[in-house]
């Protein structure tokens, strides 16, 4: 298989950004990619991940990129007012388009995204990749197996990006949402540095409610500490239990049993290969998870005993190469 030459627009201010996450991750998938060119409107982050990346194509100036490099994939990191526009340009140019979140300003502007694509047969992706985690996936086949029987209720809390947990709960609920009902507060907080390098000194505030086809309500609030140790977590109920952070909870004899959710990391030399080619076989455990019986492990149907003796979900990434 022939690569694709993929060109990127916003390669982040600053050297711990998501963009250069990205930037870091692109090259080690050199079996999928060409790194082709990059693009930033500031020419010392731009020269910076150039060097960093060894990226000699760089620009200013999306236009002159999409002409001159004629990238088969296009990959809008700009922040969320540029996404639109430079979205469109690429596709007129002929590219498939791979937008960071959030995608646009507003809905029509992201569904004139999704109109200009399917007019050229091009791709777009949204590149929201929280239901892809390998503990989410475990908690989406809990949660369709039965396990929690029928779902009732969803909480969320994220202090930052709260597309991401809704991104979460929308895909273990696996139902569209209905209807919002939502608050928002600008609040005084000490003063910080955005996404773009820009002084800030205050938060949104936000809370609501989202309704799902399946008549599961979710609860949800950004408060404005990021750093709070419970600033995060999203919380699925069932009649027969709940899943919450890292753990599954199940109810039995009027109490109930905790049984954590567990990642192991190991690194691999992938021989060559790339990082996905070995994923196959690690993430078999989550494709094959079925609920067990009471006194059995899912893994081997042998018993087992303690409080962990219903379910036993873990999961062990061994396809994983540091930093991806």
């Amino acid at each position: 298989m022939s690569t694709l030459r993929l060109a990127v627009a916003g390669v982040g201010v600053e050297a711990g950004s998501r963009a250069r996450g990205y930037l870091a991750t692109i090259k080690k998938l050199a079996h999928l990619y060409d790194l082709c060119a990059i693009c930033d409107a500031g020419e010392e982050a731009l020269h910076a991940a150039g060097e960093l990346f060894d990226v000699p194509p760089r620009y200013t100036c999306i236009e002159s990129l999409l002409t001159e490099q004629k990238p088969d994939v296009f990959f809008v990191l700009l922040p969320t007012d540029g996404q639109t526009v430079a979205a469109l340009a690429g596709i007129e140019h002929g590219c498939h388009i791979i937008s960071e979140i959030p995608y646009a300003l507003t809905l029509d502007m992201g569904d004139a995204i999704a109109r200009a694509a399917g007019e050229k047969g091009l791709k777009w992706e949204v590149a929201e990749n929280v239901w892809l985690w390998p503990n989410e996936q475990l908690k989406q086949k809990i949660a369709r197996a039965g396990v929690l029987g029928r779902l009732t209720h969803a909480r969320l809390r994220y202090p930052a990006g709260s597309y991401h947990g809704l991104n979460a709960v929308r895909t273990i609920l696996d139902a569209r949402p209905r209807r919002a009902m939502g608050y928002a507060q600008a609040v005084e907080v000490p003063p910080y540095r955005n996404y773009g390098g820009g002084a800030e000194s205050t938060r949104w505030w936000e809370s609501g409610v989202i309704e799902f086809e399946n008549d599961v309500a979710c609860i949800y609030e950004m408060p404005t500490t990021p750093g709070a140790a419970s600033g995060m977590n999203w919380d699925i109920e069932g009649v027969n239990g709940y899943l919450s952070g890292g753990e599954l909870v199940l109810y039995s004899s009027g109490g109930h049993n905790t049984h954590p959710i567990r990642e192991i990391h190991e690194e691999v030399d992938t021989g060559g290969h790339g990082p996905a080619d070995r994923l196959g076989k690690p993430l078999q455990a989550i494709q094959d998870f079925q609920p067990g019986r009471r006194g059995q492990s899912r893994h081997s149907g042998k018993p087992s005993h303690g409080r962990h003796a219903q379910y036993q979900p873990a999961i062990r990434r061994r396809g994983r190469t540091p930093g991806l």
